[in-house]
């Protein structure tokens, strides 16, 4: 499974329970491999981004159409997400920032 699927299915269960809905999403397969989602909630708004070029999968949030996205947490790593066995605790914390942005 590509990091960028792992983490959206991860924010899925997390946002669409919440209420979020999937607004919109571009997948860059040319541009390093660079995707990225929105979710929203009323005016509160869900972005994760995959850097394809870095490998390295992050949330921000932001209130309104107009405000700056900020960021959630650290970004996680693809090395992070692939490892054998995974790396437990990285992907515990990043869980966890995406949990209080829903909640």
């Amino acid at each position: 499974m590509h990091p960028y699927s792992f983490l959206k299915a991860k924010v899925e269960a997390a946002a669409l329970p919440a209420g979020f809905q999937l607004s919109s999403e571009e997948l860059h397969a040319d541009v390093f491999g660079s995707y990225f989602c929105i979710f929203e909630r009323g005016d509160e708004h869900l972005r994760l981004i995959w850097d394809g070029k870095d490998g390295v999968g992050f949330l921000e949030s932001r209130v309104g159409e107009e405000s700056e996205w900020s960021p959630l947490g650290r970004g996680l790593g693809e090395g992070e997400i692939e490892s054998s066995p995974q790396d437990v605790e990285a992907i515990a914390a990043w869980e966890f920032e995406l949990r209080q942005a829903v909640a």
